[in-house]
């Protein structure tokens, strides 16, 4: 258990296994997470559930991440956006500072990646 205050955490990632895996490991640090495998249920499940953490990957069918962030930012929730992501070329990362993620983080996450995250 992590010695963070409990967070809610959303994953945002067409990639069930991936998404599962992270939700079950940041669950085992003491968090409370949902999940959702594209982007429009992403915005949904950021309104129902009203996280404090959202995980987006930005590569996604249909809806990519960097629309889904700018929908977030446009809906004024209260919580950090961090882009997950296997790609981390400087394009995408202008992209992504553009529409207002608050950091990124490179696939796979490291458990200490995933403990500062959820300790700010």
């Amino acid at each position: 258990m992590s010695d963070a205050t409990p967070r809610r955490v959303l994953i945002i990632d067409d990639n069930r296994t991936a998404a599962e895996t992270l939700a079950t490991l940041i669950r085992l640090l003491g968090h409370e997470v949902t999940t959702a495998y594209d982007g429009v249920a992403g915005v949904q499940a950021a309104l129902a559930f009203r996280p404090d953490l959202i995980l987006l990957d930005l590569v996604m069918p249909n809806v990519d991440g960097f629309a889904v962030a700018r929908a977030l930012r446009n809906l004024s929730l209260d919580a950090r956006i961090v882009a997950l992501t296997a790609f981390t070329q400087p394009a995408f990362l202008e992209v992504a500072d553009e529409v207002g993620f608050d950091s990124v983080v490179s696939k796979p996450a490291t458990a200490d990646q995933l403990t500062k995250l959820l300790t700010h």
